[in-house]
């Protein structure tokens, strides 16, 4: 009596998502209409919990910086960065989440941190630390 071993099945590789930042704006107006300009930031990486991320605030509460959303792309501090995904009214009517690609994502925050308008207002210190850490090389 001989032993068969059943056929080995191909499984394919399971799918690797590419690694996603999460960014969430403060760029509508209090009635919940997109203003074009950004106060306050919020990011983490997609999957990981709120309390993961950092807080950012713009120097200038009321104006902010310019921040536009055109064909896909977000444009502030004169950079364009590639949006994945977006949603409307995350959390409350003023912020906007926008999923960002990670190599983009971290150009989009260096070129906040290198800008000097924007600071770490609350979440982990290592990540307010390497926040400033990127204004601060070149």
């Amino acid at each position: 009596m001989s032993i068969h071993l059943p056929p080995k099945r191909f499984r394919p590789r399971p799918h690797r998502r590419e690694r996603r930042l999460v960014v969430d704006f403060a760029c509508n107006d209090e009635h919940g209409a997109f203003r074009g300009r950004a106060v306050m930031a919020h990011f983490r990486r997609e999957g990981g919990r709120h309390d993961d991320g950092c807080d950012l605030q713009h120097d200038d509460f009321v104006d902010g910086s310019s921040f536009r959303v055109v064909n896909g792309v977000a444009r502030l501090h004169r950079g364009r960065f590639p949006i994945v995904a977006t949603d409307e009214w995350c959390g409350n009517w003023c912020w906007n989440r926008y999923f960002f690609a990670r190599a983009d994502g971290l150009r989009l925050l260096r070129a906040m941190a290198r800008s000097g308008a924007w600071s770490c207002d609350g979440g982990p210190a290592r990540l307010c630390d390497w926040f400033e850490k990127l204004g601060s090389s070149t």
